[in-house]
């Protein structure tokens, strides 16, 4: 040991050593929380030290833990033996670990640190009735809750809004059935369901460390109340199940209870995910299910999956539950650390579900903060008024300039405008918006008309051409002719003219009669 010598361990031997250090650490705490000793907030702090010190050294340490430490004489411990045990620790004794101190109480301090402890499963508590309210019973939180003040309930208390469990009346021919019904079948598979979803559940979501073992029908749907999921289970997350059986509610739709037979109840040749595999086992309930079906008619196979149906409509809570392997089936679903808990929407105290929220739960925006600053206008205003002139007066002044300097703005502007138009060109100031143009035919048309039209003029042309060239000593001749004639043309315009009056007085005269 002089030499201090180095000893080598593999990787997988050391971290399956801290693993399991961690891991019996982490299971002595739960049970703590279950046992609930006068002396837990002293324990947990102890406990939380020690799983620190697997992975470092905790740069801070309370008071109380430190004096815990000392009295089990943490340092000596370590020195000799390169590690620290609580060979005294016995769960099943009272108290479970002496030399500490075995009552919280005792140091105000533990109380500052750990805030108020509640009792496992008393997280929520059922309000108490008042004498008189009778619709404030019935409906805590309104006739017409809002969607969100519904969830806003089953985050904060549950029992506000879920209706007391009661075993229902109409389910009575259930547990008079002989086993050999259908109804009596029915029963043994959803029992044996039941046993089987809270078996698959992890111990650290368990509140006292058990889970419910129903032997009746009666227990086996008491089992998925809301009283007894609070008491079995902790850190969990109510929300309702939006199945569409009110009418308003906006978000994805959710299978209601009863239709979730489809996910429970698989039928025999379906390949099970992997957290569904061991209840096809012999001893599981898929497996009684398919054994049950097999020899049952197409009848008597439907009327089992309508009583399984019925059941489980009537059940208070249910997990979230998924099948569908896309989306990574699950029995117990987990969002941000939360363990997720479905609402059946028929045990919800509401007649239905409103768009508006009640005026006592509105959130109400915060009121607007006014301006920092004064108009312009009147800061203008008490700049006169103090200078000595009234108030009337000072408006008087202000609003006159604002209306000088609104009438040279507007000058202004004119003027630009003018200056530009000086400045544009006489194309530009000419400018029209081109004609619309003709349908393609109308075009084709009119290009092979002109064609033609040219073809016609070109030919006319030429022959003009060549009678001019024959013509040409005759032009002064015919000029003498048309300076002749010329006031015989002007006289026979100025008859037409007298006679276009003429008959247009005659007109006049006969639109008068």
């Amino acid at each position: 040991m002089d030499s201090r010598p180095i000893l080598w361990l593999p990787s997988e031997i050391w971290f399956e050593f801290l693993d399991r250090r961690l891991g019996i650490l982490a299971e002595t705490q739960a049970n703590l929380y279950r046992l609930r000793p006068s002396n837990y907030g002293v324990l947990s702090g102890l406990l939380a030290y020690l799983m620190q010190s697997v992975m470092f050294t905790p740069p801070l340490v309370n008071t109380f833990v430190r004096e815990s430490l000392a009295a089990l004489q943490y340092r000596r411990l370590c020195d000799s033996f390169g590690m620290f045990f609580l060979h005294t620790l016995d769960l099943e004794r009272n108290p479970c670990l002496e030399d500490i101190l075995q009552a919280d109480s005792a140091d105000p301090g533990i109380k500052r640190i750990l805030g108020e402890l509640k009792a496992p499963g008393a997280r929520f508590v059922r309000p108490a009735r008042v004498a008189g309210d009778e619709a404030g019973d019935i409906y805590p939180i309104g006739r017409n809750p809002t969607w969100a003040e519904i969830k806003r309930s089953l985050e904060g208390n549950p029992f506000d809004i879920v209706s007391q469990w009661e075993f229902p009346m109409n389910l009575q021919s259930y547990s008079d059935a002989p086993n050999s019904s259908i109804e009596g079948k029915a029963c043994k598979i959803f029992i044996r369901f039941c046993r089987a979803l809270w078996v698959s559940i992890h111990p650290g979501w368990l509140a006292l460390g058990e889970v419910p073992e129903p032997a009746t029908i009666e227990e086996a749907l008491e089992c998925w109340s809301l009283h007894s999921v609070v008491k079995h289970t902790m850190n969990i997350e109510f929300r309702p199940c939006n199945s569409g059986r009110f009418k308003g509610v906006s978000g994805a739709r959710t299978a209601s209870f009863g239709e979730r037979w489809k996910i429970y109840f698989v039928d025999e040749g379906v390949v099970l995910p992997t957290r569904f595999q061991a209840f096809g086992e012999e001893t599981g309930y898929i497996h009684l299910y398919r054994q049950t079906v097999r020899p049952l008619n197409t009848d008597d196979t439907r009327e089992l999956n309508r009583c399984l149906e019925e059941l489980l409509s009537n059940c208070q809570c249910l997990p979230d539950s998924d099948l569908a392997r896309a989306r990574n089936a699950a029995i117990w679903k987990v969002d941000k650390g939360k363990m997720i808990i479905l609402v059946n929407a028929d045990h919800l105290r509401i007649e239905g579900v409103g768009t508006q929220t009640r005026g006592e739960g509105r959130v109400r925006r915060a009121p607007r903060a006014p301006a920092a600053h004064r108009a312009p206008k009147d800061v203008q205003v008490q700049m006169l008024i103090q200078e000595g002139y009234n108030a009337e007066d000072s408006e008087r002044a202000v609003r006159m300039k604002a209306k000088g300097v609104l009438a040279r703005e507007k000058h202004k502007v004119r003027e630009e405008g003018k200056r530009k138009a000086a400045r544009r060109s006489k194309k530009a100031k000419n400018y029209r918006n081109p004609p619309k143009r003709q349908q393609n035919k109308a075009r084709n048309e009119s290009d092979e008309g002109d064609e033609e039209d040219e073809a016609e003029g070109d030919e006319e042309e030429e022959e003009r051409e060549d009678d001019e060239v024959e013509e040409e000593p005759e032009e002064d001749e015919e000029e003498e002719d048309e300076i002749e004639e010329e006031p015989e043309e002007e006289e026979e315009r100025e008859e037409d003219e007298g006679g276009e009056g003429e008959a247009e007085e005659e007109d006049a005269g006969r639109e008068g009669w």
